[in-house]
């Protein structure tokens, strides 16, 4: 085409395609037989395909064995492709006897930015997605909007609703990529060094991806309870991302603490204990880089204490995060 079509006409086109393929008797609803082992699926538009750049799916690592499955559409919306394609294809992926199955969405941006289709429409259509999602899939993830030339404001609209709504939706993690000051901030799709064109992201740019969603998986495969904490005594630590409580032991020295980088982490907490003992040592947290806790650089909860921390966001605009005390 020589043009943008239309959203009509992309359905209408996909519609066609499909019937065509079926009058040549292709099963175009033929079922998956899933392979043994988990299933991790990114389904999305053109930069889950990895369009002028390399697909971030490469640049996941995770703590769990997962056959990884990158299912990317240049042009797709979340309205009339990733949420009606996951009830006809996607669902059935899922391997019953396998321990684990995780699905990133990643999608909104055609909707929202190339077709100008309500926020409002988009984010209920990402809702029907992942509550149909969960219906098959164990865990659902779902990512935020990057920035894109002249989208500045709907993308923070819609992003808004991503993470005030992404619980209630029914998602098990939000992977806030627009946390990320050089892919979220508004005007970020002009920094080459990120995005190739001032839609999709550069090499750089889907390595950065790609650490968020490892991180966000991994905690949520490593999550632990209160009866499983991890138990720290060495001098220093540096918390991970699936640390999500941690009891910290000074018999017999301070304990110098770092904080995970809370970019991409909107919204989640983790519990930190300082057991209680009478040998008068010191526990020290600090953020990571310049993040700050309550804004200060770092915060010595007393022997016998704990303090539950949670990740908030700095600015839609700007991106960036911090963290603040909740007890």
């Amino acid at each position: 085409y020589n043009r943008v079509l239309s959203q009509a006409e992309i359905q209408q086109t996909y519609t066609a395609l499909q019937e065509y393929v079926a009058q040549r008797g292709i099963n175009v609803y033929a079922p998956v037989n899933p392979p043994a082992g988990n299933a991790l699926l990114f389904h999305g538009d053109s930069i889950t395909a990895g369009t002028n750049g390399s697909n971030f799916e490469q640049y996941v690592t995770t703590n769990t064995a997962y056959n990884k499955y990158a299912l990317g559409f240049p042009g797709a919306l979340v309205q009339s492709n990733l949420t009606p394609d996951l009830t006809r294809y996607f669902g059935n992926m899922v391997n019953p006897n396998n321990p684990l199955s995780t699905l990133v969405v990643f999608g909104g941006t055609n909707d929202v930015c190339q077709y100008s289709l309500s926020v409002a429409s988009t984010f209920n259509a990402l809702q029907q997605y992942i509550r149909k999602a969960k219906q098959a899939w164990q865990k659902v993830f779902v990512a935020t909007m990057l920035d894109r030339a002249n989208c500045a404001t709907v993308k923070n609209q819609y992003n808004a609703l991503i993470r005030n709504g992404w619980q209630a939706s029914g998602a098990d993690s939000l992977i806030d990529l627009a946390s990320d000051p050089h892919l979220g901030c508004d005007g970020c799709n002009a920094n080459t060094t990120y995005f190739a064109d001032g839609i999709h992201p550069t090499d750089l740019g889907y390595q950065l991806i790609g650490t968020y969603m490892s991180s966000a998986i991994n905690a949520a495969d490593s999550e632990q309870t209160q009866a499983q904490p991890t138990v720290v005594t060495s001098a220093t630590y540096t918390v991970q991302p699936f640390d999500w409580i941690v009891r910290f032991d000074t018999t017999a020295n301070n304990i110098a603490v770092t904080l995970p980088e809370c970019i991409g982490m909107t919204g989640t907490t983790r519990m930190l204990k300082h057991v209680k003992n009478a040998a008068g040592h010191t526990l020290t947290i600090q953020g990571a880089n310049t993040e700050v806790i309550d804004g200060v650089s770092s915060i010595t909860p007393v022997s016998g204490t704990a303090v539950q921390l949670r990740v908030v966001l700095d600015s839609a605009a700007t991106g960036g995060c911090h963290w603040e005390q909740m007890n």
